[in-house]
C-alpha cells in the first residue's frame, strides 16, 4: 500500500501542479489523467478504478491534513535540543490524543506532500475559512471545509448552467449528504486540541515559573547560611585585614539578602 500511495501522490501533485494541464480541468477530466498515470507504473493484477484512487485520495488529504496541525503544534511547543526525530515523535503523539483515528499510517504521503504549494494552498484555504468564520460570529460555520473537502480547483461554470442549477436541472448536487455532521465532527475535534493545547501551554509557564521560584528560593536559603556563618565566626584571632574582609563579605551578603527579600 505504502508503494501505491506514493504513485497516487505523486500523480495528483504532477497533474495538480501543472498550471496548463492540471488546475484548470473539471473535476472528472482531472481524475481520469490521474488514473491513467496512476496505472501507467502499475502491475495488471494492482491497477485502480477511478473511484478507488478518488476515496483514497480523500483518506490521505484527511489523515495529512490532520497530522499537519499536529506538527505545526508540536513544533509551536518546540524545546531547544529537540531533534528532527524527537518532534515528529511528539506529532505522532499529539494526533493520536486529537483526533482518535488510531497511528498515523500515511507519514509517506506527508514527507511527500508537506513542502509542496498545492498542498500549502489546501491547508491555507482551510486555516483563512476557519479564520474567517470565527472572526464573524465568534464560531465556526457549517460549511467550514475539511482538508479532504477541497477538491481541485474547476473553471467557474457559465451563465446557462447556473441557470439550470437554480431551476433544479443542474447536474451539480450534493455528493455527500452527511457532510454537515462530518464538518460539525470536524470542528469539534479541532476545537477541542485548540482547548487541550492551550491547557498545556498555561501547565508549562506554571511549571516554569514554579521552577523560577524554587530556584530563587534555593539560593536566599543559600545566602542566609552563608550570612549566619559569617556572623557566627569568632573575628577575635583575626588581623586587621582579615577584620575588614570579614565585614565586607558580611555587608555583600546583607545587600544581597536585603534585595531578594525585596
Amino acid at each position: 500500500m505504502p508503494d501505491e500511495d506514493v504513485r497516487l501522490v505523486s500523480a495528483w501533485l504532477f497533474h495538480s501542479n501543472d498550471p496548463i494541464n492540471g488546475n484548470g480541468k473539471k473535476n472528472d477530466h482531472y481524475w481520469r489523467d490521474v488514473h491513467t498515470d496512476f496505472n501507467k507504473t502499475t502491475p495488471p493484477n494492482r491497477k485502480r478504478k477511478v473511484k478507488h484512487l478518488r476515496d483514497r485520495w480523500q483518506k490521505i488529504k484527511r489523515w495529512v491534513g490532520f497530522f499537519c496541525g499536529s506538527w505545526k503544534k508540536a513544533t509551536s511547543i518546540y524545546v531547544s535540543g529537540q531533534s528532527d526525530d524527537q518532534l515528529r515523535e511528539t506529532a505522532l503523539q499529539l494526533y493520536l490524543d486529537d483526533y482518535k483515528e488510531g497511528p498515523f499510517t500515511v507519514m509517506h504521503c506527508w514527507k511527500i506532500m508537506k513542502d509542496e504549494p498545492k498542498w500549502l494552498a489546501i491547508l491555507d484555504d482551510l486555516e483563512n475559512s476557519n479564520k474567517r468564520k470565527l472572526d464573524n460570529d465568534g464560531a465556526v460555520g457549517d460549511n467550514m471545509r475539511r482538508p479532504e473537502d477541497i477538491s481541485e480547483k474547476e473553471r467557474p461554470i457559465g451563465t446557462k448552467e447556473a441557470k439550470k442549477q437554480r431551476m433544479g436541472k443542474g447536474k451539480n448536487k450534493m455528493e455527500d449528504t452527511g457532510l454537515d455532521e462530518e464538518m460539525k465532527k470536524y470542528i469539534d475535534i479541532q476545537a477541542a486540541a485548540t482547548k487541550r493545547h492551550e491547557e498545556f501551554l498555561e501547565t508549562q509557564h506554571r511549571v516554569s515559573d514554579a521552577k523560577v521560584e524554587a530556584a530563587r528560593l534555593r539560593k536566599e536559603a543559600a545566602l542566609l547560611e552563608s550570612y549566619k556563618a559569617l556572623m557566627s565566626m569568632d573575628n577575635s584571632g583575626m588581623d586587621e585585614d582579615m577584620k575588614a574582609e570579614h565585614k565586607l563579605g558580611l555587608k555583600i551578603l546583607r545587600e544581597k539578602l536585603v534585595g531578594h527579600t525585596n
